[in-house]
């Protein structure tokens, strides 16, 4: 299938020409990316991804050149015939096609029927069906002319010797309650329906036009090329006998070099109908098409009902159509049926290049084919693909090289006759290693011909980043490192396979069996080492934890009770303070009445605020229990307002003090809190009792050395340094705390820039107080403003996208990005795009920040985070402002020299 997040920035250096040749719905197409393959002589495989106002279009074009004398259309067919239903990819095997589409609708009966005609390859294959049911159908004169609209369906069986005629309802088809005659060949399949249909379904075959047996609720008759069986419940056949000669006259179709059947007519004559019937809904659609000088054929699926494509209604299939150079265009079954394949030259079977909305291929009774039959020449061109484009030195991507003829035909040659060269690196068989920085080439040559393809050569790694910055265990805990990447010197990211990181440990803190960690001991710090070719990441470790005293239960002035149910009348509960207790302080009690019911009845101690437990892994306390039996939980939160529980006790059948322990679920991180102790009665019992407690511990999680974990490889960013200020061009970048924080030195350290810029937005007052030559809020509906060769973007966003928020922003931001008068570039979007959920628009995005970058471009994208943070990250600079703390992010420019800092108070 076609690689749907293939890299789009190559196509964007062609957009000038993709968007004069598509021109349909100019207003609501953001952008067209265009990849073309020749498949055969004459025949071009065309994928267009389409960014519209309402999402992405995966299209797929065939395009056939019907002036090549050695491809043509072809049928496609199940092997077993038309009677039965099979993939596509199967019709294009079995056929000896090099590509596809799905055909005609059809109906799913027991004898599967298709609605219209088909023919090619000098054969009637299926007609349309008698006059009032007729259908649409695209054809092909022998002439060479294109068409669309309804074949007249004029078979006519003679009996010659009687001077009768017999007026044919359909070739090679047959529908309930089989009254009309039908006729079937051999494409049918191999035998005919025989009584299957009906003990009264009557059978005549005939062989070299002489009618030879004739059965009424007989068995099947073999079809053999050459032979015709005529079918019909009735009794429209009583007059043939045995031994009668008959001739068939198949009317217009013998003017025909080609047909299929379809359903609306999506262009005719060079114009796209406006028809009612059309589909309003966006849907998965298939439709062929023929030029104005009969010219091109042009075959056409569109994907839809998935993540990635969203589908056309009929009326944009129609302007679509049109937009590629129909002159007449007719719509084939669509939904779960459209299909493309292709059969690349040099493989065994072929391939579905769309994505069909059933998830996998449908069984189809028809489908369009293109035939080549061009011979196999001499080497003519190659073709050059490394394993990737985007390459790093110090590591190593096999290259593929192929050899065409002049028709696109694959030759088999010796690849040690090949010779492979680049200035970016050395090549080691098939291999490139890449050494050089920047743009280059790899070139191969064969046979006195030469082909190259483009690559990006990145520096060597420079740092290495683990799935965890620290570690925090407990005896006997696995970790596996499984995702590690490296980063070059601009922040470009690698994945690097486990296998070729060294890890190590300090002594008696754990043990590596290749990227596994066991940890062992108790109350023990350290450090873990990853070492890729010299490149080290040391990240600190503690295994164990150490007990802390929490809380006493001596006071409960911000304790409260609730219970479950909130009916006094059947469980009541109050707090106190009760002198038995495990120190010369009081204990807590929890006082609580129940009447019997059936349902479970809970009583709980709330705690405003929760209790700080640090970053506890357990917690213990004493409990006096009252033999009643029940359940005693801790309820627990994290600092993200993530909630847990743990049972402290599975039954209390005890009255004595008990010292208990629990673990704090795993799914909690950070700081965690205490919210409620409760206790759960499930038995029918009426009891009045308390329970209560004393001496909170928590097994906090031993601290970390960072001192030991320093030494790690950095790439550094040269521009991270605060630069000189006078006579340069400032700007500076902050959020204000909304909660009621001191923004004070913030508001004064934006006085007197060249730019302020308040991320996350500030009223007018306050903006109306800083002095500054352009101020605005960062967070405002999309705009872009400059100063001094800086563009300052401001992106819409929500969770799904870009688009979704404001598509009329996208055309702009992507003619700002590519505004060579801009050589530094802030947008600012209220969304991480990292964390955007349409991963095309996502990635569409990126290519875009990255191919900024690569032009020379100084980009930086500030969005919300967790902290005052820059992050260099494929070349860009990731800005993270909270809102919280003194932090400012300062860029100095001058003379045309940009460096910038997180200044924080």
């Amino acid at each position: 299938m076609r690689n749907k997040f293939k890299k789009l920035i190559t196509a964007l250096a062609f957009s000038a020409v993709l968007l004069s040749s598509l021109k349909v719905n100019a207003s609501s197409v953001i952008h067209d990316v265009k990849e073309r393959h020749d498949i055969a002589t004459g025949v071009q495989h065309v994928q267009i991804d389409r960014f519209t106002n309402n999402g992405w279009i995966d299209i797929e074009v065939l395009k056939l050149d019907t002036k090549n004398s050695f491809s043509n259309l072809t049928p496609l067919i199940s092997g077993q015939g038309v009677s039965k239903r099979a993939v596509l990819s199967d019709m294009i095997n079995s056929n000896g096609a090099v590509a596809g589409i799905n055909g005609d609708f059809f109906e799913t009966t027991s004898y599967p029927m298709a609605l219209g005609s088909l023919y090619g390859d000098n054969k009637l294959i299926l007609s349309t069906p008698e006059v009032a049911f007729s259908r649409n159908s695209f054809y092909i004169t022998k002439d060479g002319k294109g068409g669309v609209g309804n074949l007249n369906n004029n078979i006519i069986v003679t009996n010659i010797g009687k001077g009768i005629n017999y007026s044919i309802n359909a070739l090679n088809k047959i529908s309930k309650p089989y009254s009309a005659i039908s006729i079937l060949d051999s494409n049918w399949g191999a035998k005919s329906p025989g009584n299957s249909i009906g003990t009264r379904n009557t059978e005549v075959l005939i062989v070299n036009n002489r009618v030879v047996d004739k059965r009424t609720g007989g068995v099947s008759f073999q079809i053999l090329p050459g032979t015709y069986v005529l079918t019909q419940v009735g009794t429209g056949l009583d007059s043939l006998s045995i031994g009668d000669t008959i001739s068939i006259n198949y009317g217009g179709y013998e003017n025909l070099a080609f047909s299929v059947g379809g359903g609306n007519i999506l262009v005719s004559q060079g114009s796209v109908l406006n028809n009612p019937k059309f589909s309003k809904t966006r849907a998965p659609r298939t439709a062929i098409g023929i030029n104005s000088t009969n010219t091109e054929v042009l075959l056409v699926t569109v994907d839809g009902r998935n993540n990635t494509s969203i589908g056309m209604s009929e009326q944009e299939l129609a302007e679509f159509m049109k937009s590629i150079g129909s002159h007449h265009a007719l719509n084939l079954d669509g939904g779960g049926s459209t299909t493309m394949g292709i059969k690349y030259s040099g493989d065994e079977k072929a391939t579905i290049v769309n994505y069909p909305s059933d998830g996998s291929e449908r069984p189809i009774v028809s489908g369009v084919g293109i035939k080549s039959s061009a011979p196999v020449s001499e080497p003519n061109y190659l073709k050059i693909t490394p394993s990737e484009k985007s390459t790093f030195i110090g590591f190593s991507y096999p290259i593929t090289v192929e050899v065409f003829d002049q028709y696109h035909n694959k030759l088999q040659v010796n690849p040690e006759s090949i010779s492979i060269s680049s200035e970016s690196g050395n090549i080691s068989g098939l291999n490139f290693n890449p050494s050089v920085k920047g743009p280059g080439k790899i070139t191969a040559s064969y046979a006195g011909i030469t082909g190259a393809t483009d690559v990006f050569v990145h520096s060597e790694m420079k740092e290495l980043i683990l799935d965890v910055g620290s570690l925090q265990m407990t005896n006997g805990k696995i970790h596996i490192f499984e995702t590690i990447y490296g980063k070059d010197d601009l922040g470009y990211k690698k994945k690097i396979n486990a296998s070729q990181v060294q890890f190590s440990a300090t002594e008696g803190i754990g043990i590596f069996e290749g990227n596994k960690f066991t940890a062992q001991g108790d109350g023990v710090t350290g450090v873990i080492t990853a070492n890729y070719n010299g490149v080290i990441r040391n990240i600190p470790i503690s295994v164990g934890t150490q007990k802390e005293n929490i809380f006493g239960f001596d006071s409960i002035e911000n304790a409260t009770v609730s219970v479950n149910p909130n009916d006094d009348t059947k469980i009541t509960a109050s707090v106190i303070l009760d002198s038995e207790t495990q120190d010369e302080n009081p204990s807590t009690a929890l006082v609580y009445s129940i009447t019997p019911q059936k349902e479970a009845q809970s009583a709980s101690i709330n705690y405003k605020g929760g209790i700080s437990l640090g970053t506890a892994q357990y917690v213990g306390l004493w409990i006096k229990g009252d033999s009643s039996g029940g359940k005693v939980i801790a309820s627990f939160r994290d600092a993200n307002g993530k909630t847990g529980s743990a049972v402290l006790i599975a039954s209390v059948d005890f009255n004595e003090w008990k010292y208990v322990e629990a673990l704090v679920p795993a799914s909690l991180n950070g700081n965690i809190f205490l919210d409620k102790l409760s206790i759960t009665i499930s038995d029918e019992v009426e009891l009045v009792s308390s329970i209560k407690f004393d001496g909170l511990i928590a097994g906090i999680k031993l601290p970390l050395d960072w001192e030991l974990a320093k030494g790690s490889s950095v790439s550094g960013d040269p521009r991270n340094f605060q630069g000189e200020t006078e006579g340069a061009s400032r700007i500076s970048i902050t959020s204000l705390s909304k909660n009621g924080g001191d923004n004070t030195q913030k508001l004064n350290h934006l006085q007197n820039k060249n730019v302020a810029v308040i991320f996350n937005g500030a009223s007018p007052e306050t903006m109306a107080g800083i002095n500054a030559g352009l101020k605005f809020n960062g967070n405002d509906v999309h705009n872009i403003k400059t100063s001094n060769g800086t563009a300052f973007i401001t992106l819409q966003s929500n969770q799904n996208g870009i688009r979704s928020a404001n598509a009329a922003q996208w055309k702009p931001f992507m003619a700002a990005m590519e505004n060579a008068d801009y050589k530094n570039i802030v947008i600012m979007m209220q969304h991480d795009p990292e964390n955007l959920t349409g991963a095309k628009e996502k990635s569409f995005f990126f290519d875009i920040i990255d191919k900024a970058v690569k032009s020379g471009k100084n980009v930086f994208i500030v969005s919300p985070g967790n902290t005052n943070s820059v992050e260099w990250l494929s070349g860009y600079r990731k800005v993270s402002l909270t809102g919280y703390g003194n932090a400012v992010l300062d860029i100095n420019i001058k003379d045309g020299n940009l460096s910038y800092v997180m200044t924080r108070y």
